[in-house]
């Protein structure tokens, strides 16, 4: 009996191969499941959205978890928390955006951001807005 730890990794055998199998049949199995009604199509909607998305729509990019006020001309790991949240609700469209300065795209973006989810569009993120960003 070969052992496939120990099998030569060009052999038809080894590990590679192994894993190559194993992950066509979770392919197969899923699929199969799938087409015969077996998994709801929004749950194979939702295995579908990348991970970093559901990241930012969880609630934190994971720098700042406060609510202190910040605007224009302010600079930092608030900032570039604020800015993290913009650009995964596609209001900062490049990550290049979130570099920690509260500038004029920045504003833009927070007043857009206010004034989709009605809240008072003043350009300053508070505690309403915080919210906002991170639970939608």
């Amino acid at each position: 009996m070969l052992n496939p730890a120990s099998a030569n990794p060009t052999s038809r055998t080894g590990p590679p191969l192994m894993r190559a199998r194993a992950t066509f049949t979770t392919i197969l199995v899923f699929t199969t499941a799938l087409i015969g009604g077996l998994i709801p199509v929004a749950a194979s909607a939702a295995a579908a959205v990348p991970a970093a998305s559901a990241q930012f729509t969880m609630g934190r990019c994971g720098l700042y978890n406060g609510s202190d006020l910040i605007s224009r001309g302010d600079r930092g790991t608030k900032v570039k928390e604020a800015q993290c949240h913009l650009h995964a609700w596609r209001y900062l469209p490049e990550s290049t955006d979130v570099d920690g300065e509260f500038g004029p795209k920045t504003e833009r973006a927070v007043k857009a951001f206010q004034r989709d989810r009605r809240l008072g569009v003043d350009g300053i993120v508070g505690p309403r807005t915080w919210a906002a960003l991170r639970n939608g």
